[in-house]
């Protein structure tokens, strides 16, 4: 069997940890490879807002959905 172990970080974070040797591979937000690294592109990744019709009650619905969304809070 193969052993592995898989750590969350945030992709502004992971090629640092890459280039200290913490991992063996990572996602991140550059498109500049690590030394002796590769990047390849893994796609586009669209967001789509969606809510619960309280949520909408509570944090959209005094306004403009363009005014009132980039106040709201999010889970991405």
């Amino acid at each position: 069997p193969v052993c592995f172990g898989l750590r969350r970080e945030d992709e502004a974070h992971t090629a640092a940890l890459l280039r200290e040797g913490r991992v063996m591979a990572a996602v991140t937000s550059s498109a500049e490879p690590v030394a002796g690294c590769t990047v390849r592109p893994l796609g586009l990744e669209r967001y789509f807002p969606v809510a619960s019709p309280g949520f909408v009650a509570r944090h959209l619905a005094d306004g403009p959905l363009e005014e009132r969304l980039p106040g709201a809070p999010v889970i991405v």
